[in-house]
């Protein structure tokens, strides 16, 4: 009974013992797959997109780093090339612009040819244009203001601005600015705000100049600049309302008279006769006066 009862204790552990293992290694059943598979399958798309990702950045950062250079390329020049066919131009007009006080008409020429050429010509030319000034020059220059390269029409846009201020301070004629130049700036312009500066430029010249040269548009068929003639040709006119061409040469006739009227009473004094009556007495012109002195010696 002893033996029966110590086999039945080894039957019994070697019977739990064999459930174990056969539970242990059966397959899963099919919810307890389905539920394992996906927590797999997203981590290796995870790391899928992960790679792709890190390969677009790549990509994406060796195309920038082209165009960057590009870019550089295409906005900022090459030290000029001798053996470049425009290194020929570059140096006549650098030739030409070491006398430019003789030169100037050669110098203007070559520059205005150049700014159709590649951007060391066109950067070249505007430099030039810029020192040489005057009227000529900000018409050619405002071909420039629409130029594919925007670093080179700000250049010109600089270029302008410089040359219309020094206008407003010289009394040479060849720096003066015509109203066709002005034209050709305002109209070529596609900047919207550089239009205030220069309508700005207008408004610091005489009030007699100002008022003629923004009444050009005030029919202009751009509404921006018929708005901005509008705004500052009151204020050119001293306050008074402006819409149309006529009214504004009528202006200045009346301006005009004005002016010479104030300049005939600040030539007067009133002087005082012995019987206290009161008469004016003219004050002779200074500029007069001396061309009269000097009229005087040249005769002596």
């Amino acid at each position: 009974m002893q033996k029966l009862g110590l086999w039945a204790v080894v039957a019994a552990i070697v019977l739990v013992l064999g459930v174990s293992v056969y539970f242990g290694s059966r397959p899963l059943p099919q919810e307890e797959m389905a539920a394992s598979v996906p927590s797999r399958t997203a981590s290796k798309e995870h790391a899928r997109k992960s790679s792709e990702g890190s390969a677009a950045a790549a990509e994406n950062k060796e195309a920038e780093s082209l165009a960057g250079e590009r870019k550089g390329e295409a906005d900022e020049p090459a030290v000029v090339d001798q053996n470049d066919p425009s290194f020929k131009n570059i140096r006549k007009l650098q030739d030409l612009m070491d006398e430019v006080e003789k030169n100037t008409d050669a110098a203007f020429e070559q520059a205005k040819s150049m700014l159709t050429g590649k951007l060391n010509d066109r950067i070249f030319a505007v430099n030039a244009l810029e020192w040489i000034g005057g009227t000529r020059s900000v018409v050619a220059l405002s071909t420039a203001l629409n130029d594919s390269n925007p670093d080179l029409a700000s250049l010109a846009r600089r270029a302008i601005e410089h040359i219309l201020a020094k206008a407003q301070y010289s009394d040479d004629p060849a720096d003066q600015i015509s109203m066709e130049a002005w034209d050709a700036i305002v109209n070529s312009d596609p900047s919207e705000d550089q239009k205030f500066v220069y309508f700005q430029k207008m408004l610091e010249l005489p009030s007699l100049e100002a008022v003629p040269l923004l009444a050009r548009y005030l029919d202009s068929s751009d509404e921006s600049t018929r708005s901005l003639a509008l705004e500052y040709i009151r204020m050119a006119a001293h306050g008074e309302e402006i819409t149309t061409q006529e009214q504004a040469t009528q202006w200045v006739k009346e301006e005009e008279q004005r002016q010479k009227a104030e300049s005939e009473d600040a030539n007067k004094e009133l002087v005082i006769l012995p019987d206290d009556t009161v008469i004016e007495k003219s004050i002779p012109n200074q500029n007069s006066q001396k061309k009269n002195n000097a009229e005087k010696n040249t005769t002596e």
